[in-house]
């Protein structure tokens, strides 16, 4: 029991979640972790189906047009040599890319 709300964390939160109070959201049983903590940015997806990500542009098949998209950045590790983007819309998957090394060059766009 929490000190100052007298409630059980647990169940204050789900009782949150219930009502809409909460930006918190349980992750998908099967959702890879990495995916979870790498780099996320967020893209415009142009008239052409296009987004602009790392000083060029990358064409999405099936993107929705004029919207909003994550960029899911994965940089190598040890078991995974190679950087892995995909681009994601509401949960979907609707790109993944792996690119060479040397492939990525500025993300301050």
């Amino acid at each position: 029991i929490h000190a100052e709300t007298k409630e059980i964390p647990e169940k204050r939160w789900q009782k949150a979640i219930a009502e809409g109070r909460s930006l918190l959201r349980p992750i998908p049983e099967k959702t890879p972790m990495d995916l979870i903590f790498a780099l996320h940015y967020d893209r415009y997806v142009g008239n052409d189906g296009a987004i602009h990500f790392a000083g060029r542009s990358w064409k999405i098949p099936n993107a929705p047009l004029r919207r909003t998209v994550t960029v899911v950045l994965r940089p190598p590790i040890f078991l995974r040599p190679h950087t892995e983007l995909f681009v994601m819309h509401k949960g979907s998957t609707l790109a993944h890319f792996l690119l060479a090394k040397g492939q990525i060059q500025d993300l301050a766009e």
